[in-house]
């Protein structure tokens, strides 16, 4: 299943869903979602969820949203109105692998990125050190 925000202040987060697992079969979900039960044979909710986070479909969820007293709200016959890119489910799960290894890559540059502005900061820290170190000294002021 697939739980989707139907109801909240904030328009960007109206249509986010996040997958209920196996595990959550008998629990109650608050009424501000929806849930969408989908035929696996033919979809995966995975691959939905990542269209769900598409320019295109955020479009046509924000365009008939409806605010009151400041809640943004979109309803189920709203929902099921979305025009959805359905390929083969081969299809569907060579473009979840793709987008998983480009976002895992991603993770992978981002984290070597934050290692590198760690030295840089401990490299300028140390550099200003001996600077001061060498002013206090007497030797080279300016």
């Amino acid at each position: 299943d697939l739980l989707v925000i139907r109801s909240n202040g904030s328009r960007e987060l109206v249509g986010k869903m996040a997958r209920a697992s196996a595990k959550f079969v008998g629990f109650c979900f608050a009424g501000y979602l929806i849930r969408l039960r989908l035929f696996t044979s033919k979809i995966n909710p995975a691959f939905v969820n990542l269209v769900f986070e598409s320019t295109m479909l955020r479009k046509q969820i924000e365009g008939p949203l409806r605010t009151t007293v400041g809640v943004n709200n979109i309803n189920s016959t709203e929902l099921s109105n979305l025009i959805i890119p359905l390929p083969a489910m081969s299809i569907q799960n060579l473009i979840l692998k793709s987008v998983t290894q480009q976002f895992n890559q991603a993770q992978n540059l981002s984290a070597g990125l934050e290692k590198v502005d760690v030295r840089l900061s401990h490299l300028w820290q140390s550099e200003m050190q001996q600077i001061f170190k060498f002013e206090s000294n007497g030797e080279a002021k300016n």
